[in-house]
């Protein structure tokens, strides 16, 4: 009995999975059902209209006797638009066209299609090569979820087309009876939902106006030269001076594999590669979403010339928003200009440091970098990280990881601030009355503050360095002044040591600063649980870390023991 229990059960289990693909439902599925489904509704819209043209001129004939018999009690009017209507019904493709044409301008239905930035092509293709590994990750699960709905525009299509339909029918209704009875049925309620119906014929040019308002004439020379930037922050590190996690993954997972020498570099570079789609995909979400906005615009602006008591203000921030979303990375390259300058950004991306004493040098972190394991076997890499000693070891850890983890805080960083825009965008849709985090709230503007700051925070806190310091470069160049007699080995192995201090006091506080961005945040939403001071010791603190050389000089000038202490140059 039990073994027959086990066969059943992998009997289901085999047609859960699906040994056959074609077995396999997804939302693509669904929305391909959808449409197929509804392919006779036109037909059915049409011998309705054909249905209600027969009504209107066999009445129209009736009204036209009845006013001839008559003439004060039965107006002309009734018959003429009885008979006009019943034309329009008979001629309904020709109505349609013209409704398209009143916003269209030209009768055909457009394309769109959404320009992008350099920041999210590399995203797209930096996922792409993830993809092709036989490893499930962050990736394949993002990709196959845009794969699952890439049919869900199509469905948006129809349901626009049905809606345009639809709007033409009731519309030439509504015009009929405004005529016939004017105090109940007011003129604008058939000339919206023509001009509404005429709109979802013309979709694709509404979503183009949408993305036109906000995207202007695109970037700009600074706003492209700022995505370049962002886009070569996902693999620089200015911080260590060198490309990180560039390598090919396949190949450096392979060699990892095969010599035993995988490293914590190769993990942090991994969670970067695995999850590099991320970007992209949620460009891809705030397409969907500016589709979704735009016709739910339309509907809500239709809704306010019929019942006023729906502020105008939900069509047309409905609108606005879906507009944004299209134009996603450039409301973020605009976002990030605003809170910091594209001169700040490029700055921000060359050197931020005067070097360490590990003896690491640009060409040779390129290199192994570059190539990942490949490298390390073949010898390229920072530092003397053989097994001389807790200080070697303690740089060996900092090299390895000191670059990667930066990136990654780059990373985290961007994607951090892509999700507060876009939070920022959805909330204009809200009403006032939500406070902080209302449209015109003070936490909605300190969000998009916050997401402009987190995509280009490495700005940010040399922004910081320059205020505590007066220079955006840190001295990171140890030197022992009083050495007291010490050979030469001992004094590079003291500034060996002094460097990975101060690489590891660099990642703490760009983690601490980055900390402090969240909890501002939160203050501004009306978290309970933040105060200001927490986040303002966490960017302060975060700051004093990074700089953690420069304060050093301070405080020994300060207390006079400069001569005797560590200066850092």
């Amino acid at each position: 009995m039990k073994l027959y229990l086990h066969a059943f059960i992998g009997a289901i289990f085999l047609t859960v999975i699906g040994l056959d693909s074609a077995w396999a439902i997804e939302v693509n599925d669904i929305a391909k059902n959808i449409v197929t489904t509804s392919d006779r509704v036109p037909g059915l819209i049409t011998a309705i209209s054909y249905t209600l043209g027969l009504l209107l001129g066999a009445t129209g004939i009736l009204k036209l006797k009845e006013h001839v018999e008559n003439p004060t009690q039965v107006k002309l009017s009734i018959p003429a638009i009885r008979f006009a209507i019943g034309g329009a019904f008979f001629a309904l493709p020709i109505v349609y066209e013209a409704m398209e044409a009143a916003i269209n301008g030209t009768g055909e239905a457009g394309t769109f299609d959404p320009d992008n930035t350099l920041a999210n092509a590399a995203s797209g293709l930096f996922g792409s090569l993830g993809r092709l590994g036989v490893t499930l990750d962050i990736n394949n699960i993002l990709g196959n979820f845009i794969d699952a709905i890439e049919d869900v525009p199509g469905v948006i299509a129809a349901f626009a087309y049905l809606g345009g339909l639809y709007m033409g029918v009731v519309g030439l209704w509504k015009l009929r009876a405004h005529v016939e009875n004017p105090e109940q049925t007011k003129i604008q309620d058939g000339f919206i939902r023509l001009i509404i119906g005429g709109a979802l014929f013309s979709l694709p040019t509404v979503y183009e106006a949408m993305d036109s308002a906000i995207r202007g004439g695109g970037l700009g020379l600074m706003g492209n030269v700022t995505s370049i930037l962002s886009g070569v922050s996902m693999v620089w590190s200015s911080e260590s001076q060198s490309v990180e996690c560039a390598s090919i993954p396949l190949v450096s997972n392979l060699v990892s594999g095969l010599m035993g020498n995988a490293t914590m570099s190769n993990a942090l570079c991994g969670i970067i590669t695995s999850t590099a789609a991320l970007p992209a995909f949620l460009s891809a979400l705030a397409y969907l979403f500016g589709l979704i906005f735009g016709f739910w615009g339309l509907v809500k602006i239709k809704d306010h010339v019929e019942n006023p008591q729906t502020s105008i203000w939900e069509g047309v921030t409905r609108l606005i928003a879906g507009g944004m979303f299209f134009a996603l990375p450039i409301v973020i390259e605009a976002v990030r200009m605003t809170v910091t300058p594209g001169n700040m950004v490029a700055l921000s991306t060359v050197n931020t440091n005067t070097g360490f004493n590990d003896g690491t040098s640009f060409l040779g972190n390129m290199i192994g970098n570059f190539f990942g394991n490949i490298g390390d076997a073949l010898g390229f890499g920072g530092g003397d990280c053989t097994p001389a000693g807790l200080d070697s070891a303690l740089n060996c850890f900092m090299s390895d990881i000191f670059g990667p983890m930066h990136v990654l805080l780059n990373f985290f960083g961007f994607v951090a601030g892509m999700i507060f825009i876009m939070i920022g965008i959805s909330r204009l849709i809200k009403s006032t009355q939500e406070g902080a985090k209302g449209p015109l709230g003070f936490g909605t503007l300190m969000t998009f503050v916050i997401g402009g700051a987190l995509i280009s925070f490495n700005a940010i806190i040399r922004g910081f360095s320059g205020s505590l310091f007066g220079s955006p470069i840190t001295f990171t160049y140890a030197r022992i002044k009083y050495d007291g007699g010490m050979s030469a080995d001992t004094l590079a192995h003291a500034h060996l040591t002094i460097s990975s201090i101060l690489q590891f006091m660099i990642l703490v506080g760009l983690i601490s600063f980055v900390r402090g961005l969240f909890i501002i945040r939160d203050v501004a939403e009306g978290g309970q649980q933040a105060s200001m001071m927490a986040g303002m010791t966490h960017l302060i603190g975060g700051a004093l870390a990074v700089n953690l050389g420069p304060a050093l000089n301070a405080v020994q000038g300060t207390l006079g023991i400069a001569d005797f202490g560590i200066a850092f140059t």
